[in-house]
Order: structure tokens, then sequence, then C-alpha cells
């Protein structure tokens, strides 16, 4: 009913505004045959009335293909809910019915895994609902959740990142913090007294607390100080460290951005055509496509698609017609308006389009094969053996499966829109997005982050020029309490603590990165937000994933340290 709701939105706007997206009356019959079937399904299925059930399923599938499509998401989504609610009354047989309805009207949809996780669950089968949830999981992130799963997971890496080089930070400062603090104790007093120079430094250690991101400032701040203090590879990790400080928000900027315009209406309708899903709202994004890109031959070209795949060749036909006008070699456009006259008869003028489209720059297997069904229905019986026989050249294997393949149309058509959807999101940036003259908002970013890591370069340089040694007879007695205050199994079981006072710096940060990973892997699929399915149950598992990945880590520092041990 949701898809049909939207359908009854767009002719509304239709009947209102001749802009609005045209759905004909035969469109509008189809889809009110939608709604009736699925009516008289939900009857059926609560009066537990197979036959019923199975004819209303069967005239649905039938009113859904007569549009062009294969699928009603929304419809499905209902079917799940209501095996939720037979799962919950102890009616396992109708769940189980209601499911496989579901499965019938979008199969790729994930609640439905989850849903049947829940029956399983239910009559004790644990294994089986596992191995469903598991199903529901994979479906989510494959499925159209899989560009927000893909944006988060970068944003996850650039966490990890960041967050492990934060505890670095906190690690150097307590390997080297005291030589830092008396080096700049000693720089300050005099003329300072040294009272007034520790005060002098506490101050400056806490204030910047007070700016936004306060504790970001304090640790890039004590890394200008302790790089003068760290050994070579110490350094090198620092300045990795500064690197993602430079390079994550320009990736964050730019994987926000993408992310934002692969969920508007436009994108989000032309991946629902792509996979021929009718869900409530799809005529009035598929117009919001043609009301922000008015004249783009994309934009033209796949509204011409989803009429003629309406069956609303007229209309199409006319977005076709402009498309030509920009793009006078657009293949699958001439192959499309040539099977319209194809289908009318007129088979002069449709083998014009075929044999235009077959003087295309790239050699067409489709175009020839059209063009020998219209030379033979215009009893040109030696031409049509011949156009057939270039397209055997071009392409045999296609040929052999479109002749071997039922077509009502017999000729061959084509959503030549759909292999242009990177032009359309580049058109929709541009449209959306900050004017070309202007400086893009990710460059400004990406120079402020450069500029902010080469400052910290120079600034831990200029330190260090500058810096005083503190006594050795205090550096060795400073490390003497630390060797002494750091007991075996805290070296063993946190291995980055003894890598950084040996100096190993990248050995510390790899570990680092470990435990940062595992602490955030939770919401590994989720930093760019919320995934759209409701029972998606990822930090859960993640969160065992995780628990389990610290077990086994400190298993393992366990058996390294008790071996030391003996050793």
């Amino acid at each position: 009913m949701a898809a049909l709701a939207g359908a009854r939105g767009a002719s509304a706007q239709a009947d209102a505004s001749p802009a609005a997206f045209e759905l004909g009356t035969s469109v509008q019959r189809s889809l009110a045959r939608v709604q009736e079937a699925w009516l008289r399904w939900v009857g059926a299925s609560l009066q537990e009335s197979d036959e019923r059930a199975g004819e209303a399923l069967r005239s649905l599938s039938v009113a859904v293909r007569e549009v062009g499509f294969q699928h009603l998401p929304d419809l499905s989504l209902a079917a799940v809910a209501q095996a939720r609610a037979s799962t919950r009354a102890g009616d396992w047989a109708r769940a189980e019915r209601q499911l496989e309805v579901a499965g019938t009207l979008d199969p790729d949809q994930p609640e439905i895994a989850f849903a049947r996780a829940g029956l399983e669950w239910a009559r004790d089968a644990r294994w089986r609902a596992v191995a469903a949830q598991a199903r529901g999981l994979w479906a989510t992130l494959a499925g159209s959740a899989a560009s927000k799963a893909r944006a988060s997971l970068v944003l996850w890496l650039f966490a990890v990142l960041a967050l492990s080089t934060a505890w670095y930070v906190v690690l150097l400062a307590w390997r080297h913090g005291r030589a830092a603090v008396a080096s700049l104790r000693m720089r300050l007093s005099p003329p300072l007294p040294e009272w007034a120079a520790l005060g002098v430094l506490a101050f400056a250690s806490l204030a910047p607390l007070a700016l936004p991101s306060g504790l970001y400032w304090v640790l890039w701040l004590a890394s200008i100080v302790l790089w003068s203090f760290a050994g070579r590879s110490q350094r090198l990790v620092l300045a990795c460290g500064w690197l993602v400080v430079a390079v994550a928000p320009v990736v964050a900027e730019r994987v926000q951005r993408s992310l934002a315009l692969d969920q508007t209406p436009p994108l989000r309708a032309w991946r629902a055509f792509e996979s021929g899903e009718l869900y409530g709202g799809f005529f009035a994004d598929a117009h919001v496509l043609r009301t922000a890109l008015p004249d783009h031959p994309a934009a033209l070209e796949f509204a011409g698609d989803v009429h003629r795949t309406l069956g609303q060749w007229d209309v199409a036909r006319s977005f076709y017609r402009k498309v030509l006008l920009a793009e006078p070699q657009n293949v699958p456009v001439l192959l499309n308006l040539g099977a319209h006259s194809f289908r009318k008869g007129d088979y002069s003028l449709a083998n014009a389009y075929f044999l235009r489209a077959t003087q295309s720059a790239t050699p067409s297997a489709a175009a020839w094969f059209n063009l020998s069904l219209g030379y033979s229905d215009a009893y040109l019986f030696d031409e049509s053996r011949e156009a057939l026989g270039s397209a055997r050249a071009i392409d045999g294997r296609a040929v052999d499966a479109w002749m071997a393949t039922p077509n009502p149309d017999r000729v061959l058509t084509f959503n030549g829109s759909l292999a242009r959807r990177d032009e359309v999101r580049a058109a929709l940036a541009a449209a959306w997005g900050e004017p070309p003259s202007n400086r893009p908002r990710w460059l400004a970013t990406g120079v402020a982050g450069a500029v902010l890591a080469a400052l910290g370069l120079l600034l831990a340089l200029g330190f260090h020029a500058v810096r005083e040694t503190p006594p050795p007879s205090r550096a060795e007695a400073a490390r003497t309490r630390e060797a002494s205050a750091l007991g075996f199994w805290s070296e063993a079981l946190l291995p980055a603590i003894d890598a950084t006072r040996r100096g190993a710096g990248f050995v510390a940060w790899a570990n680092l990165l470990l435990l940062a990973a595992l602490a955030l892997l939770p919401r590994a699929f989720e930093m760019a937000g919320d995934l759209p399915t409701a029972s998606w149950q990822g930090p859960w598992v993640l969160g065992v994933v995780a628990a389990l990945g610290f077990a086994s880590y400190l298993g393992v520092r366990i058996r390294v340290g008790l071996d030391e041990r003996r050793a």
C-alpha cells in the first residue's frame, strides 16, 4: 500500500502540474490493481485461506510487472511485520508463509532474514537463528546500505588512527614527560622563579582545553614538545600522526559529502530503478531529478527510460528526442526510438534509427541485430541477413542469447541511462554544491590541515634547537624510577609500554592500533550514521568479536610473558 500511496501522490502531482511525473491511465490502473491484490492477500492471510492468498499474490506479481518492475520493498516490509506479529502470537506456520511472501515481493530485503532469525529462535532452532542473523547482516552490508557501510569503514579507519596516535602521545608523555617539563622549567627560570615557571607551564598545558576540541590541541602541543626527546622511530610515528591530522578532515569531508549525495531522492530512485524496485516515493524522487537537472542529457534519458519501462512510449519518445539534440550518436536512445517506430509498424523510420546507431564510433551488435529485424519485417531479406552477419561479427554470443531469449517486442531496448550514474552524480554535486568559481570546502580543509602539520613540524624543530637538556643524573634517576615502577606483567600484557620505554616507536604504535581497532569495532559500520535496517544487530555482534579479540590478545601476551619469564 505504501508503494501505491506514493504512486497516487505522484499521479496527483501529475494532475496538478504538467511538469510533474506523468502517469498515464493504464499505469494508474495497474498500480490500483497492485493495491487491490495486496489487500486481498492481507485478508486471505488473516483468514488462512491459502488458495485465495496464492491467487492474490499471483495477481500482485502480474500487476507490478505490467509497469515494468519486479520488486515491492515496502509491501515486503509489511509482510515481514505481519510475520513478526505471527511469531509473537506463536502461529509459526502463518509466519513462515508470510516470510515466503515477503521474499517473493523483494528477495533482497535483509529484514526477511532478521525476522526468520526471530522465528527460528522461537522454535528453539538456535543455530538456524544465528545463520539467519548472519544472512541478514550480510544482506544489509551488501544491499542498499553498502555505500553507507563503506563510508563508515573509511571514517572508522581514520578514527582508529587518530585514537591510537592520541594514546601514543600519552605514552610518550609518560616516558619523556619528566625530561620535557625539566627542560621547559630550566628554559624559563631564570628569569622567572621556579614556582612561576611551573605556573606558566601548567597554564600553557591546560589553557587549550578552553578551545573547541581542547583535548586535541593539548595532545598536539604535547607532541610538539615530546618530539625533541623521542627517538628516530618515535619521531616518525609522530610525523605519521601529524599526517593523519592533515588528511583526516579532508577524507571525512569528502566521504560525508559523497554519502549525503548518495542519499538524495534522485539517486535513491536511480538505485531502485536499476534493481527493479518500486517503493512508495519512487515517482516523486524521480521527479526531483528532472527538477534538479532539467536539461541534462543523462537526466532526460533516465526519464525516458522510466516512462518506456512503464509502457508510456509516447512520453518516453519526447524525452529521447531531446537527448538526441544534445547527443546525436547516443546508441541506446537511437535503439529505443527505433523500437518505438518498430512497434507502430513504421519500419522505414525504425530502420533509419537503427542504421544511424550502427554508424556510431563504437560498433554495436545490438544496433545491427535490431536492423536485421527491421529489414526482415520490411521484406528486405538480403539486407537482413547481411545485418545479422555484421551483428555476429561484433558479438556472436550476445546475438545467440538474444535470439534464444523470448522478447515480446522482438527488437532490443536498453536503459542506457543507468550506465551514466557517475555523470549524474557529478552534475547533481555541481547543481547543489559550491559554484565552480569558489574554492571547494574540502580543499580549504585540506590546506588548513597541511598548514597545521607543517606548523607542528616547524615548532618541534624550533623547540629542539632552543631546549635545555636536563642533567644526566636527573634523567637517569627518572628512568630508574620508571623501570622499577613498571612491573613485569604490565610489560608483558601491554607491550606498547615496554616498546615505548625501549624507543621502538612503530612496535608501540602497532599494538595501539590493534587495541584501538578492537575498541572501536562495534561502531565500525555506523560511523557515517545508522544503517537503514530496523533489526540491525551489528554493534552487538561486533562487540562480541571485539571481546574475543581482546581475550585472544591478552592470552597471547600472557603466554609470551610466561615463556620470557621461564627463559
